[in-house]
């Protein structure tokens, strides 16, 4: 069943243990730097259960009405579904929704799939795979990332402390100590942990590859951000996605929460198969993102005046030709996907590995230009509002007289929202920026390499330049 947005406020309440600035947070649904982002995922609950939202939110599922972001897509119509579900978490909750880690289950889909693959060598992983995703989805849980392995990324440790290993195995589960980062656990329910893909066996000293569902509030798991010590100032608009530290101190994951362990194999599909519908998540934030700088560098533009010049209007045309070839991709990865292992309507691969190379490549520059130019225009606006000084404003009226229509207030309101965006996107663009870096590495390279088929390319030349059959069945290509 959906939840609503006091039942999810109660969930926080769990006893987890959240650190700031070297002070534990006696409760994170009241603090101020959280308040953004679980004001968010609140609205967002109780959004669903509202006339007119209902419906593009929720969906019926064995006689209950369950989340539509978290149903498993298995048509090109349940993908549309879940981007006309978040376009309307962006238009009636504001941005502080890119704020959520994860608001669809990419995660659990990708568990779906390699479940179904290697049933026949681990039958255990595929059970608790299937029973998990069947719980996140009937419950309305908010499972966040842990890791961003969406291009073959490694967990990283805490610079300050020792790695995460599974300290001992007891009769009620696995005991886990050491450190980990993360990103939007402190606020969800639970998130899918992987140990070490490499070790185990017979030697005890070595790392024993495991794979666990991490609940938020397990006793002994500290959530800690910017440190223990004295900390810098908290980001403009509060912790939303900022990277934090996750203490583990000898934390007892029960079994049921235990998908796998010992199996090496597990580990590394789960890790290839990370950025499948991940992916998807993270160019559909970079799009909304550019829509919001968009927006309001238009509506500026149109106050001062200043899409009147071409130079202004060649900028506009920039960011929204690279907004559109990023909608370009999701859109042509959706259409041209296929059956997924599990039976899931999977995006194509090279196209959706591709446009986050498309993304990444330009997306610094083009997030910076746009932000000057909402900047740029909210000093010009500020200048020509009443507060401004008499010979400024007749220097200004002059050149670039305010254009109507709209009242004071609408302007006011205008002047306040880019402020605000501006603001927000120097920490929101943190991520962006991390993962457009990580897009563009090697491993986002060999992503594309591994997803593409260059067979239709080989099968032309070896037509064109009249090479034998033999040619691409082996032999020079492999």
């Amino acid at each position: 069943m959906i939840r609503t947005g006091k039942e999810y406020l109660e969930a926080l309440k769990d006893g987890r243990e959240v650190w700031l600035r070297g002070r534990r947070v006696a409760d994170v649904t009241a603090h101020p730097a959280f308040l953004g982002a679980i004001g968010a995922r609140r609205r967002l609950y109780d959004l669903a259960g509202e006339a007119g939202h209902g419906d593009i939110l929720a969906h019926v599922s064995e006689g209950e009405r369950r989340s539509t972001l978290l149903r498993p897509p298995r048509t090109r119509q349940h993908w549309q579904d879940i981007q006309d579900g978040l376009e309307l978490a962006l238009r009636e909750c504001g941005p502080e929704t890119l704020d959520i880690a994860d608001p669809i289950a990419a995660q659990a889909w990708s568990m779906l799939d390699c479940g179904v693959a290697l049933a026949g060598r681990h039958p255990g992983f595929a059970h608790a795979a299937r029973r998990h995703a069947t719980l996140l989805a009937r419950h309305d849980l908010l499972h966040a990332t842990h890791d961003a392995w969406g291009m073959g990324e490694e967990p990283r440790p805490a610079p300050w402390s020792a790695p995460l290993r599974l300290l001992r195995e007891s009769d009620a589960g696995i005991v886990l100590r050491g450190t980990r980062r993360a990103r939007g656990l402190a606020l969800a329910d639970q998130t899918l942990l992987l140990g070490d893909t490499e070790g185990g066996g017979g030697d005890s000293a070595a790392p024993r590859p495991f794979g666990c569902i991490l609940r938020a509030g397990r006793p002994g798991l500290r959530h800690i951000f910017q440190g223990l010590g004295s900390a810098p100032e908290l980001p403009p608009g509060g912790i939303g996605l900022e990277e934090y530290t996750l203490h583990f101190d000898d934390v007892l994951i029960p079994f049921e929460d235990v998908l796998f362990l010992d199996a090496q194999e597990p580990a590394r599909a789960l890790r290839a198969a990370g950025g499948r519908y991940r992916d998807i998540v993270w160019l559909l934030r970079a799009r909304q993102r550019l829509d919001l700088l968009l927006g309001c560098a238009g509506w500026l533009a149109r106050q001062t005046r200043a899409d009147e010049l071409p130079e202004i209007r060649a900028l506009l045309a920039d960011l929204a030709c690279f907004r559109e070839g990023i909608r370009a991709h999701i859109t042509a990865a959706i259409a041209l996907g296929g059956p997924s292992p599990a039976g899931l309507h999977m995006p194509d691969q090279a196209l959706l590995h591709a446009g986050r190379i498309f993304a990444g490549m330009q997306l610094v520059d083009m997030m910076q230009a746009g932000q000057e130019l909402v900047a740029g225009q909210h000093r010009l606006l500020a200048a020509m509002s009443p507060t401004a000084g008499p010979e400024e404003q007749g220097w200004l009226g002059r050149f670039h007289p305010p254009r109507g229509p709209g009242t004071a207030g609408d302007r006011e309101r205008l002047m306040a929202f880019a402020r605000e965006t501006l603001d927000s996107d120097v920490a929101v663009d943190q991520e962006l920026f991390r993962l457009a870096e990580q897009a563009c590495d090697r491993a986002g390279l060999l992503a594309v390499y591994h997803a593409f088929d260059f067979s239709g390319p080989l099968d032309l030349v070896r037509r064109c330049a009249r090479l034998s059959d033999a040619a691409l069945a082996g032999g020079m290509w492999e």
